[in-house]
């Protein structure tokens, strides 16, 4: 391997890398150079792969560039007697594709430079409000306030907060609390609900002996309250695909153009109050502690952007589980519902699939859909830290998708519509085949749960207008088949080891005549 080290925190950047190459590193597909690239991400997560961008060097072997995606908070390390603050290492890969060769002669780097050509920053869909007042204060407990606008996104930085003037005239700053049950009278405390928009502060609540202490500070009589910046926005329109962000709104100096390498996810409605009542007890049970799997499984739902977990714990029986201190965590993102609308989307994209100038680009998008974003990881990280067990290490990783075809001959019953029978099949595969919505009861399918043949009949059989299917067949696929052949041979059973989950490929429904 070879390391380069550098002063400065380059963490986010994206990071060009230009070589100066003789052409000596021979037996290896230039398309496909057979090393990773990695960075330092501390004693915790050790060296995390970097995805690459773009590489012109043919696997170092001629002149050319490396643009390199850097993960958010890159950490300072001391290796081999030498301090940086951002450790970037170029290492041949142990396991090779099948197919694929190593090197049989290193290649020979004459000269690297690098710089930086952009950054990746967090972003959220939404419009900023501000400065609103919201009223005069009356002095009494528990006032308050409503916003202009609901479905306020979560306060974040020093501009969006709630402030009171001041006796000279100017804006004191209040602090946002979850809650006023560890207030005192003298602390300068608010809450805010996003759902309504509505800000309040500290009530006088009676005790039982009689007396009303204050939760949280009163404004002065007569003061005026305003909220200097806001964002509303959210919900499931917020929800953007990838590389779908394109244009900036206004001009920045410096900035060439912009895309988004993730989906925006997070986006959803404001909770029912029937789901409220389902949350109420888990809550109550975990106390935001992360000691059993259910709590962590709970606890990481709760992040923006997360859709499925599940947690995978040591077990001395299992070779497979993870080694003891650690919890393993499998996450889906967050995708859109699948309303009529989306439901459709979801099929025409997997339809584009037979078609062979099309297929790489598609499954590149299908695969990225299923992959967690980065903001997304680092708030789930930062959200469990403060709530594990100190001596617990957590993984957090995708599951294994197992993609699946479905192949199957349908009979329409007499009156009915055969083309519409046929799309109907169709749209019911692909919702019972989803890592996120489909399953037996809707919630996903189940990790480590197989797919045999008796669930897609029992299905098929449930669509309306539909007398019976007369043949049916389950393929499992390779997306890294390095000879392209993506379709297995069909099977009854189609195997989920405990840390996968079946994904839809793409479906052929005939019709029987």
């Amino acid at each position: 391997a070879f390391y380069l080290g550098f002063e400065e925190d380059l963490s986010a950047h994206t990071l060009a890398l230009q070589f100066e190459c003789d052409k000596l590193g021979i037996g290896i597909d230039p398309d496909k150079p057979p090393w990773r690239w990695e960075v330092w991400r501390g004693s915790e997560l050790c060296w995390e792969p970097v995805m690459v961008a773009s590489d012109t060097t043919g696997g170092l072997n001629w002149t050319g560039e490396v643009s390199l995606y850097l993960p958010y908070r890159c950490q300072p390390h001391r290796l081999q007697l030498r301090e940086a603050r951002t450790w970037l290492r170029c290492s041949p890969l142990d396991d090779l594709p099948p197919g694929e060769a190593p090197y049989a002669r290193s290649p020979r780097i004459r000269r690297v430079s690098t710089y930086t050509i952009g950054i990746t920053v967090p972003v959220t869909h939404a419009l900023p409000v501000g400065p609103e007042e919201l009223g005069l204060s009356s002095g009494q407990p528990a006032q308050r306030f409503p916003l202009q606008h609901r479905n306020i996104l979560k306060p974040e930085g020093p501009e969006e907060v709630v402030e009171v003037e001041t006796e000279e005239g100017g804006w004191e700053a209040w602090q946002a609390v979850p809650d006023f049950g560890d207030s005192g009278p003298a602390d300068k405390h608010y809450t805010l609900d996003p759902v309504t928009g509505q800000v309040e502060f500290g009530p006088a609540i009676r005790q039982r002996d009689g007396t009303e202490p204050q939760f949280g500070a009163i404004p002065p009589q007569g003061r005026r309250i305003r909220i200097r910046r806001y964002r509303i926005g959210g919900g499931v329109r917020g929800n953007v695909a990838e590389r779908r962000v394109k244009v900036l709104k206004s001009t920045l100096p410096y900035v060439a153009a912009v895309v988004n390498q993730f989906p925006l996810t997070g986006g959803l409605e404001a909770q029912t109050l029937e789901d409220a009542r389902l949350r109420g007890p888990a809550l109550l049970r975990t106390r935001f502690r992360a000691v059993t799997a259910d709590d962590y499984e709970h606890l990481a739902r709760q992040v923006e952007g997360v859709g499925r977990v599940r947690c995978l714990q040591p077990r001395p029986d299992d070779p497979g589980a993870p080694p003891p201190g650690t919890v393993s965590l499998l996450v889906i993102p967050n995708l859109p519902p699948l309303d009529p609308i989306e439901l459709q989307r979801h099929i025409d994209l997997r339809e584009a699939l037979p078609q062979e100038d099309r297929r790489l680009a598609v499954e590149t998008e299908l695969q990225a859909q299923l992959k967690l974003p980065p903001a997304t990881e680092v708030r789930l990280r930062d959200y469990l830290d403060s709530r594990r067990l100190l001596t617990t290490r957590v993984e957090i990783r995708a599951p294994q998708y197992i993609w699946v075809a479905v192949e199957t001959r349908v009979k329409p019953q007499p009156k009915a519509e055969p083309e519409r029978v046929r799309r109907d099949v169709k749209a019911a595969l692909y919702r019972f085949l989803h890592p996120l919505y489909g399953g037996p009861e809707g919630t996903g399918w189940p990790f480590g749960q197989p797919l045999t043949i008796d669930k897609v009949y029992a299905l098929i059989q449930t669509v309306p207008g539909v007398a019976y299917a007369t043949e049916l067949k389950l393929y499992p696929i390779d997306l890294t088949d390095p000879a392209g052949q993506r379709l297995g041979q069909s099977n009854q059973v189609i195997e989920v080891p405990a840390n996968g989950v079946i994904v839809s490929y793409y479906h052929n429904v005939y019709l029987a005549r």
